[in-house]
């Protein structure tokens, strides 16, 4: 009997240390693969904001101070492909007014939660023409 109880023992001291290897382990994979998410994630909104501060600099060096909803619609866009475009975009265009023409669409835009619409190329004109009118 006494067999029987050492080798229940060692038995059950085999899947205790098993499963404490199995949680340390898993732990340490899931840290690395989430720092290596957010390490990613972070990289990407660095690319993105580097690439929107770049047009819109492009943009205000050539054409001066620009309409703060033309801004905030460069700001919405999450697509670096779309803003290295833009970018080259900035630098060749003839006019802000052609610039704003070349912009993404309001429906490729993501709306954040609580706007209904972004109606930024609406409003964009609109606004031009107003400053038109008062120049």
């Amino acid at each position: 009997m006494k067999t029987a109880t050492f080798i229940d023992d060692w038995i059950t001291e085999g899947i205790e240390k098993g499963m404490q290897q199995g949680l340390q382990q898993g732990l340490q994979q899931g840290m690395q693969q989430g720092m290596q998410q957010g390490l990613q994630q972070g990289i990407k909104q660095g690319l993105l904001q580097t690439a929107r501060d770049d047009v819109i600099e492009v943009l205000m060096i050539r054409f001066g101070e620009l309409p703060k909803l033309l801004v905030k619609w460069i700001k919405f866009i999450n697509n670096l492909t779309v803003l290295k475009n833009l970018h080259r975009q900035a630098v060749i265009v003839e006019t802000l007014a052609k610039f704003e023409d070349l912009m993404p669409n309001e429906d490729e835009l993501p709306i954040p939660y609580g706007v209904q619409s972004l109606n930024l190329r609406h409003k964009s004109r609109k606004l031009r023409k107003n400053l038109e009118f008062l120049s």
